[in-house]
């Protein structure tokens, strides 16, 4: 009963803050995502202060996210279901952290021997829908705007590369994870904000 109490009385228990904290890594995933994209299709090989600082700034995200969940898995209003729905989004994005991550150390290998202009929309495509969950993260409204089919855009890569005859399978098989991994967070996203977006 007194935990009950508190957190009516209280107004800005860890419930009202773990969308925001969610935003704040996924426009952090999506800025590191975005500089690794931009140096892969220009075959630029080891890193750069740009890219080491989006790097950083997506550590420091996923680690200011996983100390409000943790306080957010013990408030008295917070159910299992919650957690599991929490735990779902940070595996979707882990995966496509991890992913990207792959990308970055490959491209030392890279060669020009893939599409640029089909990565480059797939890679465009990526961006919009993170933006797309943080905004309704932090809005609660998923508004009017269509989103783009991704898994449409990597089977343009993959038609696209076909002349290549494989030659880019870490590009391929690692656009596959990304494609997959924010297909379902895009779909954990609208779920869990139509309980706790601001």
């Amino acid at each position: 009963m007194l935990a009950l109490a508190a957190y009516a009385a209280w107004p800005t228990w860890e419930r009202k803050k773990i969308s925001e904290s969610l935003a704040q890594m996924l426009d952090a995933y999506r800025a590191y995502f975005g500089e690794v994209a931009v140096r892969y299709t220009q075959f630029a090989a080891g890193s750069s202060p740009s890219l080491e600082a989006a790097r950083v700034a997506g550590r420091v995200a996923r680690t200011n996210l996983e100390a409000s969940a943790e306080r957010f898995s013990v408030e008295p209003l917070t159910t299992a279901s919650d957690m599991s729905s929490l735990a779902g989004m940070l595996a979707s994005s882990h995966r496509f952290i991890h992913a990207a991550m792959s990308l970055e150390a490959g491209m030392s290998a890279s060669a020009p021997n893939f599409s640029p202009e089909a990565f480059e929309q797939l890679a465009g495509d990526v961006s919009k829908t993170l933006l797309y969950c943080a905004r309704l993260l932090r809005n609660g409204q998923p508004g009017t705007a269509t989103l783009p089919d991704l898994r449409h855009d990597h089977q343009r890569l993959l038609e696209a590369d076909a002349a290549f005859a494989g030659k880019h399978a870490l590009l391929h098989s690692e656009t596959d994870r990304i494609t997959n991994s924010v297909n379902t967070l895009r779909e954990q996203v609208e779920r869990w904000s139509a309980r706790f977006a601001a």
